[in-house]
C-alpha cells in the first residue's frame, strides 16, 4: 500500500510541474498575439497603480510592468531551456567518452572536472558578468561552461555500469565505435538521469540569470525578471512597488516549481531504474 501512495504522489508530481510549464512556455508563445505596449516602449503615465490599460501599472519611464513581466517569461524560459541542453549535452558526451575510452583521457576529464569544481561557479558568473554585461546569448555561454562538472561525474558513473552489460559488450565484439554504442546503447539506458541533468541545469540558470539581472550585471537592454525586482527595490517608499516584486516573484517561483518537480520525478525514475540493475 505504502508503495502505491508514493507512486501518485510521483504522478502528481509529474502532472503539476508539467501543467504549469506547460502553461508558461503556452503564454510566452502567445506574446506576439497579445495587444500589448512593447516593453522598451515609454507611455505618457509614469508610476501609476495597476488599471484597465496597464494592469500591474508602470514604472519610473512609464514602461508597462505586464508587458515587461510576460517578455522577461520568454527571456528565462529560453535561457534556461539553452543552458540545461547546452551543459547536459557537454556533460552527457564528455562523460560518456570518458568512461567508453578510460586509460589517460578518463583521467584527464575527471581532473578537469576537479578543476572547475574548486571554483565557486556562481562568483565566477559574477565577476565574467561585471566585467562584459552580456546578453542573453553570452550570458547562456557563460552560465553552460560553469555547470557540466558535477552532473559529468554521475554520468560517467552511470556510463562505467552500462558498458558491462550484454549488448555492450557484443557490439564491441563486432566492431562498434564509439559513438555508435553511445547512440544506440548508452544514451537509451541512461536517459532519465540525462533529463534530470537537464532539468537541474535549466533550473540552476534561471536563478542564475535573475540574479545577475536583479544586480544589474547585464546587458541593459535585455528584458528580465530579475531587472524587474531590482527596479522594485529601488522605489519601495511608493505604494506601486509591490505591482512589480509580487507578481515577478509569483512568476519566477511557479517556473522553479515546475522544473523541480518535473526534476523530482525524473529523480525517482533514475533510482528505480538503477535499483533494478542492482537486484
Amino acid at each position: 500500500m505504502k508503495l502505491d501512495i508514493n507512486f501518485h504522489k510521483k504522478d502528481i508530481c509529474i502532472w503539476i510541474g508539467g501543467l504549469i510549464l506547460i502553461s508558461l512556455v503556452i503564454t510566452a508563445g502567445s506574446i506576439p498575439f497579445m495587444d500589448l505596449l512593447p516593453p522598451g516602449e515609454s507611455s505618457k503615465e509614469v508610476l501609476v497603480s495597476p488599471s484597465r490599460e496597464h494592469i500591474l501599472g508602470t514604472n519610473d519611464v512609464g514602461q508597462d510592468i505586464f508587458s515587461r513581466l510576460l517578455y522577461g517569461l520568454r527571456v528565462s524560459i529560453f535561457t534556461s531551456l539553452s543552458v540545461g541542453l547546452a551543459a547536459t549535452l557537454i556533460a552527457g558526451f564528455l562523460g560518456s567518452m570518458a568512461a567508453l575510452t578510460g586509460g589517460a583521457f578518463d583521467r584527464f576529464i575527471l581532473r578537469l572536472c576537479d578543476v572547475f569544481l574548486a571554483l565557486p561557479e556562481f562568483i565566477i558568473c559574477l565577476l565574467i558578468a561585471s566585467y562584459i554585461r552580456p546578453n542573453v546569448i553570452t550570458l547562456i555561454l557563460i552560465i553552460s561552461l560553469l555547470n557540466w562538472q558535477g552532473p559529468l561525474k554521475v554520468i560517467r558513473s552511470q556510463v562505467v555500469i552500462c558498458k558491462e552489460n550484454l549488448s555492450v559488450y557484443t557490439a564491441r565484439t563486432f566492431g562498434a565505435n564509439k559513438i555508435h554504442i553511445l547512440r544506440k546503447h548508452i544514451i537509451p539506458e541512461i536517459l532519465p538521469l540525462l533529463i534530470s541533468t537537464f532539468i537541474r541545469n535549466a533550473r540552476v540558470a534561471v536563478f542564475m540569470e535573475a540574479s545577475l539581472s536583479y544586480l544589474g550585471l547585464v546587458d541593459p537592454k535585455t528584458i528580465s525578471w530579475g531587472k524587474i525586482m531590482g527596479n522594485a527595490m529601488a522605489f519601495t517608499y511608493l505604494d506601486v512597488w509591490k505591482w512589480w516584486l509580487l507578481p515577478v516573484g509569483v512568476v519566477l517561483s511557479l517556473f522553479l516549481l515546475s522544473l523541480s518537480y518535473i526534476g523530482y520525478y525524473m529523480e525517482n525514475k533514475r533510482n528505480v531504474y538503477l535499483e533494478e540493475i542492482e537486484s
